[in-house]
């Protein structure tokens, strides 16, 4: 079982907790649940961690054998993936309002100016 993320510092991805590819066929994905399943069900395995990798690999199963919620999930690796534009610029204002970039604003509270107001109005790189 993948426990640890490849990527430094980060929490292990779904495929990473069933140690899968991330192209991995519903069988495939199955067959790595049923193995892991098999040796960490806590009425198997009464090792301390069991019940928390178990929880974890039922976790990781439950999304990736659902078609909709799979790619639901791989749009947030992709996303998290993707690195930020150079030169992009986002302010809370930009998240509040969809995360466009800065210059167009389309309503709403300006969360600049609330921020502002709470830790002071400062230049910002």
């Amino acid at each position: 079982m993948g426990e640890r993320s490849a990527r430094p510092g980060s929490v292990a991805t779904h495929y990473e907790v069933l140690g899968v590819p991330l192209d991995a066929g519903p069988d495939r994905i199955r067959a790595a649940y049923r193995e892991l399943a098999r040796k960490l069900h806590p009425d198997v395995n009464r090792e301390a961690m069991a019940h928390t990798m178990f929880v974890r690999v039922q976790a990781a199963y439950d999304v990736l054998c659902d078609a909709m919620r799979r790619a639901a999930y791989d749009r947030v690796l992709n996303a998290a993936a993707t690195p930020p534009r150079p030169g992009a610029h986002y302010t809370w204002t930009n998240i509040a309002n969809d995360a466009t970039p800065r210059g167009g604003r389309r309503g709403g509270t300006d969360f600049d100016e609330m921020y502002d107001a709470f830790f002071g109005g400062g230049e910002r790189p």
